[in-house]
């Protein structure tokens, strides 16, 4: 028998909810959090007819948001098709045929901040590949 891992996501939800999980900067994720924010990913994937199987290609920078996104991914069963965020746009393109994803989740970025660094919008878009 084979664990996936979201079960073990969802087991390191129970037994230590409240330890970190992901830390980027005074930003902490428990592992409680994580587990909740996959599932809400599920759903909206759910939502857009992801299931079983199913590959979903993650054009995401690294954040929290990212590992959120993969657990919800793998909740539902499906596949995950990492794309990196710096990637060239004939590249990304490439990726998406070749993979045969059926759905693409990015994020778009906001405008730069005082300090010059830009920071990702939490609003996530998913479109459909096929």
């Amino acid at each position: 028998m084979s664990v996936s891992l979201a079960a073990v996501l969802a087991e390191s939800a129970v037994r230590r909810p409240n330890h970190p999980a992901i830390a980027l900067g005074p930003r902490k994720v428990t592992y409680a959090e994580l587990w909740v924010r996959a599932r809400q990913y599920a759903a909206v994937l759910r939502d857009h007819g992801i299931g079983a199987g199913d590959k979903v290609a993650l054009l995401l920078s690294n954040t929290p948001d990212f590992p959120m996104a993969y657990f919800g991914v793998l909740a539902l069963g499906a596949v995950v098709v990492p794309i990196h965020s710096l990637l060239r746009a004939g590249e990304i393109e490439h990726i998406l045929r070749d993979s045969g994803v059926k759905l693409l989740v990015f994020s778009r970025w906001r405008k730069p901040t005082r300090d010059g660094r830009r920071s990702s919008a939490r609003t996530r878009v998913a479109r459909r590949c096929r």
